[in-house]
């Protein structure tokens, strides 16, 4: 999901758009709008991918510490 903040350069005020709120706000004076904002876009992850993410990280920070366990108990 792609959500865009557009920043007023003269105010400093930020506002998040999605893309249809942009293209309107785009359409209505395309010359000024320009001028006056600046367009940065955000990526936002979807639930899934931050909990599969999660798992992964969880599951090999797991799997690290069983190998280091073992190689110290075979040194020992």
């Amino acid at each position: 999901m792609q959500n865009f903040i557009l920043k007023n350069i003269i105010t400093g005020v930020k506002e998040n758009l999605s893309y249809s709120e942009l293209m309107t706000r785009l359409n209505k004076n395309r010359k000024e709008f320009f001028n006056t904002y600046r367009i940065e876009t955000v990526n936002k992850k979807s639930i899934i991918e931050k909990l599969l993410f999660t798992l992964f990280v969880g599951v090999s920070s797991l799997a690290m510490g069983v190998i280091i366990l073992e190689t110290i108990t075979q040194i020992f």
